[in-house]
């Protein structure tokens, strides 16, 4: 009989590996059916597709149709964040846009918004506390968004250009209250 650290050992181990098939980044592992793993995959990924579009409804709704593949795309790339969910995905996914020119104006403006309310500390996303200022450039027409989160008032935002835009999201920001 195995010694109960070995047993504890081999079982991480085995953990380990289910975990990292999970999440794409390794095949299945030998004791493990592999279909279902297979499905889990998939259902995971859905998972954290929608949780990053519940969070980010402007980037989703500006993205349309192209949403899911270029989800795909970065989700291929880029494993779950460890230090979060939704918020901290779609942080990443809209920089990885960022990178490709394809960020629509609302997930500009999402972008905007979690800019002045988080802050990465630690490899965390944490509220953000005092002033903060950011601003973003939209396009068609073409104009700059400013936002401002002053301490005790939050986020305040204000457009050279068409105001549209900023004061749709001001509005949503209204109704929906603090994106963290």
């Amino acid at each position: 009989m195995m010694a109960t650290a070995d047993v504890r050992a081999r079982i991480a181990a085995e953990q380990t590996e289910l975990v990292r098939a999970l999440v794409g980044v390794a095949p299945c592992p030998q004791r493990f059916d592999a279909e279902r793993v297979r499905v889990s995959v998939i259902q995971l990924h859905e998972k954290r597709k929608m949780a990053l579009k519940k969070v980010w409804p402007g980037l989703g709704q500006g993205l349309g149709d192209r949403f899911a593949p270029l989800f795909d795309a970065y989700a291929k790339e880029h494993t779950h964040p460890e230090w979060g969910h939704g918020l901290a995905d779609g942080l990443a996914f809209a920089r990885w846009l960022e990178g490709r020119h394809e960020v629509p104006n609302e997930g500009k403006l999402e972008l905007l918004d979690v800019h002045l309310r988080t802050v990465k500390v630690g490899g965390r996303l944490r509220p953000r506390r005092g002033l903060a200022f950011s601003a973003a450039i939209l396009s068609g027409p073409r104009r700059i968004v400013f936002g401002i989160k002053l301490p005790g008032l939050g986020p305040l935002c204000f457009a050279l250009g068409s105001p549209t835009d900023a004061k749709r999201w001001a509005k949503r920001q209204a109704r929906q209250g603090a994106v963290t």
